[in-house]
């Protein structure tokens, strides 16, 4: 994972070398944030973690802060990732797959009103059909759009496209306070892939519901502004990994 700091910390998806997409409802200037890129853990340096300076933040067009739609951004990097495709390694961003379980992860608190976390953690959660007119929990659709939004919840009464929790090897979760910005991953083809960046959370429990930025629609402004994404190389990759301890979200 990579972590973006200023006063207050939020995660961003991998991105390419020297470009990340990442929530823009949380920018700073661009002199006031550092990225620390294969971290783990908030206190303790992770294998291979590095840590960069932010060069420029070039927001997505369509961002509108009355509400939160299309909060997106860029960030130029002032020198490029090291990838070992282990301990530090890029994911995919695409469209989102209904058919298939989306786990996301973060350094947000596990409980109301609780702090950042030192560690990741991360949890499955329930992908909820939406229509034009449906709300998301207390979203209504002044702010919900379901074409450039995504639901999420692990709330029972809710109506869900991918297969029920617990159909990964990750535990039920929900995103908290401070997980803002934290990516929704499915895995596709065996390739980790981004498929939103969490925009709100009503609460903190595992039927809380969540809204992700739908990064798919913003596949051509990614493409024109940073440029194709990274290839991964077909050589074999070094065999050291880095611990992951205590990376389970739990909200109660």
């Amino acid at each position: 994972m990579i972590a973006i700091s200023v006063a207050d910390s939020f995660t961003a998806p991998g991105g390419s070398s020297q470009q990340l997409p990442v929530l823009l409802g949380r920018q700073k200037t661009a002199s006031k944030l550092k990225v620390v890129v294969g971290q783990v853990s908030a206190i303790a340096a992770d294998t291979n973690e590095q840590t960069l300076a932010v060069y420029t933040i070039t927001p997505v067009p369509q961002y509108s802060s009355t509400n939160q739609s299309g909060d997106i951004a860029l960030l130029k990097l002032t020198a490029d990732i090291d990838f070992d495709y282990v301990n530090v390694d890029f994911v995919a961003y695409n469209e989102l797959d209904n058919n298939l379980p989306a786990v996301v992860m973060g350094w947000g608190a596990t409980f109301e009103g609780g702090l950042e976390s030192v560690n990741l953690h991360y949890g499955e959660v329930a992908l909820n059909l939406m229509t034009s007119t449906s709300s998301c929990g207390i979203y209504n659709t002044t702010e919900f759009n379901f074409a450039t939004m995504i639901c999420a919840s692990n709330n029972p009464a809710a109506t869900t496209l991918a297969p029920p929790p617990t159909a990964t090897s990750s535990p039920v979760g929900s995103p908290c306070h401070y997980d803002e910005g934290s990516p929704l991953v499915q895995v596709k083809d065996n390739v980790p892939t981004v498929v939103g960046i969490l925009s709100k959370t009503d609460g903190c429990s595992a039927e809380s519901y969540g809204v992700y930025t739908r990064v798919s629609i913003f596949y051509s402004w990614l493409l024109n502004t940073a440029g194709p994404q990274p290839i991964r190389p077909t050589t074999p990759a070094p065999t050291t990994t880095t611990t992951a301890e205590g990376m389970r979200m739990r909200r109660k």
